[in-house]
């Protein structure tokens, strides 16, 4: 899921959940160590779409194979 809907809660969207994993720098490694912590993410696939989702509304930049927050 993308966005909340009256059936899914906002913490199990994927923009949701992408974001949660950025409070600082980190390679994907790393995120995805992150991630498989919190139930709600589910399979890799679903992380990489959050990720993707993320780069594609320019709120995520991969500089020397960090990813981090794009600054506002």
């Amino acid at each position: 899921m993308i966005l909340p809907t009256d059936h899914d809660s906002q913490e199990a969207s994927s923009l949701d959940l992408g974001a949660a994993l950025l409070d600082e720098p980190r390679a994907v490694s790393g995120c995805w160590k992150r991630a498989r912590r919190n139930p709600s993410f589910g399979a890799f696939a679903r992380f990489v779409l959050a990720l993707d989702r993320l780069f594609l509304l320019e709120a995520i930049d991969l500089e020397a194979g960090l990813i981090r927050r794009r600054a506002a």
